[in-house]
């Protein structure tokens, strides 16, 4: 299994130049010829370098940032056959390389076996979202946009072609190589508008790279070789230039030892962000995330809006991709469909997932890592050792005909802790306290309901609030009066209650009724 720290993205947009050139400086050359073979003119080298890098620098001193919606999609392949699908939606803030700032809306997952094994690309959307064109990074190849004021030291340039797109514009086609050809930088190609002097597009590839983003899940298995592509196009917007899209297509050598067994898997891989509909957004889920959560746990912490992925209501992507993609996903051994309905066990796969509520109780392991082991007794105050966080998520999504309110009640990993011992009171704790938390979902999502709220955003918020206030207080009386579980008569008490909300028995499911 792979695990991918990052799959390259390049998220850039670009504005006019202030350096002029005219076409009459450089050799203009056949898109036919061979790149090996272009000789340059004398000083057209440091000339093309300045124009490129001068765009840059321009465009990131005047962008104004600006919002919109934006679709990504990952795909994984085995010799040739498809074995993994990502799709998510975001709202984008667009800064002068890409988004400065991204919030997530919804998304799902997918996974085919191959040989019984998966292969996932664990962070390829966080790549997408975070990768700036001008900032070097040791993880990924080097360009002529940051290595320095003088990228003609590292790189050579020409003019391959000039190609006629309006009366007054025509678009150069610049192309460069890196001097060491050690597999750390990109080699590529980059359209500019020779009239408004803004960066169009711009191709980078990098075989057999040396200095790239991939690593192996498994000590035990290795890369041999990475060949990487990445094309990216941008449009004029009112405030400077924004990406329009950017795909990332990646080979990957990969030797296997499962089961004693070497061999060599070429893995396909295909990660693209488009950004679409400019100056709108999304409206907001109402969850939080820590920071470091990737995008693929945040696919498992959410329902599934399969209402809004059936309808395909947003213009990408196009309705026959959508079918395939629906096909694909319906057909899976793995989705986070079937992970949130609990028909499918978590593993380590998915280590510390976000757990949604059901009727099936959440345990913690006494070997998990951290656990302190200690007695209540032995400490004063304990307060600090344990925190329990569940988080009521809601949102609302606009299918093809109508707004659907979707909520959830969702055990939060990344703030829970329990460093204390364990014991099937603890455990019976816990999950009152889970409980606690969905009853009040579920009271939310009444209200909403039988006032017909779901489109007035306003009202559900209010709600929103006012249960969440509500809850708060119940669970600061919960928490002070069972203490942990070892108060029996304060356990008996919310057992009861909860009993009567959701036809749970949490003392009798941890055997600790009396005799």
């Amino acid at each position: 299994m792979l695990l991918f720290k990052f799959v390259l993205g390049l998220l850039i947009s670009f504005f006019a130049l202030a350096l002029r050139v005219s076409a009459q400086d450089f050799e203009v050359l056949s898109r036919v010829q061979d790149v090996k073979e272009v000789n340059v003119k004398t000083g057209n080298q440091q000339l093309l370098a300045q124009l490129l890098l001068n765009s840059v620098q321009i465009e990131k001193s005047t962008q104004v940032n600006q919002s919109s919606k934006a679709y990504l999609e990952v795909k994984s392949f085995l010799d040739g056959q498809q074995i993994e699908l990502v799709e998510a939606f975001f709202n984008i803030n667009h800064g002068p390389y890409g988004p400065v700032a991204n919030e997530f809306k919804t998304g799902r997952f997918a996974l085919y076996p191959c040989k019984n094994r998966y292969f996932r690309s664990e962070a390829s959307a966080d790549a997408l979202l975070d990768f700036n064109l001008t900032s070097p990074n040791e993880l990924f190849p080097y360009s002529p946009f940051n290595v320095g004021r003088k990228p003609e030291k590292h790189f050579r340039f020409w003019l391959a072609d000039t190609l006629q797109i309006g009366e007054n514009d025509t678009l150069l086609e610049i192309k460069f190589v890196p001097k060491k050809k050690d597999g750390s930088s990109f080699a590529g190609t980059a359209w500019l508008n020779l009239h408004t002097h803004d960066l169009q597009q711009v191709l980078l590839r990098c075989q057999q790279c040396t200095q790239q983003p991939f690593t192996p899940l498994f000590h035990s298995d290795s890369i041999q070789n990475i060949d990487i592509q990445l094309f990216s196009s941008y449009g004029a917007q009112q405030d400077g230039a924004s990406l329009n899209k950017v795909k990332a297509i990646y080979e990957i050598a990969y030797l296997s030892r499962h089961h004693q067994d070497s061999s060599t898997i070429i893995y396909h891989g295909e990660a693209s962000l488009q950004a679409f509909q400019f100056g709108t957004v999304f409206t907001s889920p109402q969850i939080y995330f820590e920071k470091e959560v990737p995008v693929y746990r945040k696919l498992m912490a959410l329902p599934y809006a399969q209402k809004f992925w059936m309808a395909n209501p947003e213009p990408i992507p196009v309705s026959s991709i959508a079918k395939r993609n629906q096909m694909f996903y319906n057909q899976a051994a793995i989705n986070n469909s079937l992970l949130q309905q609990r028909q499918i066990a978590y593993n380590r796969v998915y280590e510390h997932p976000y757990i949604p509520w059901s009727e099936r109780r959440v345990l913690i392991r006494e070997d998990l890592i951290g656990n302190a082991q200690k007695k209540s007794n032995q400490l004063s105050d304990i307060s600090a050792l344990y925190h329990l966080e569940a988080q009521l998520y809601y949102d609302i999504i606009q299918s093809a005909d109508s707004c659907v309110l979707m909520s959830s009640c969702i055990l939060d990993p990344y703030q829970t802790y329990y460093n204390l011992s364990i014991d099937p009171a603890v455990n019976c704790f816990i999950n009152m306290y889970f409980d606690l938390c969905e009853i009040a979902r579920r009271k939310f999502e009444t209200t909403c309901l039988k006032a017909k709220l779901p489109h007035d955003q306003s009202q559900v918020a209010l709600i929103y609030e006012e249960t969440k206030q509500a809850l708060d207080l119940q669970l600061k009386d919960f928490l002070a009066q069972v203490d942990r579980g070892q108060n029996r008569k304060a356990m008996i008490k919310w057992n009861q209650f909860i009993k009567v909300e959701l036809d749970i028995d949490n003392l009798s499911l941890f055997g600790l009724l009396e005799n």
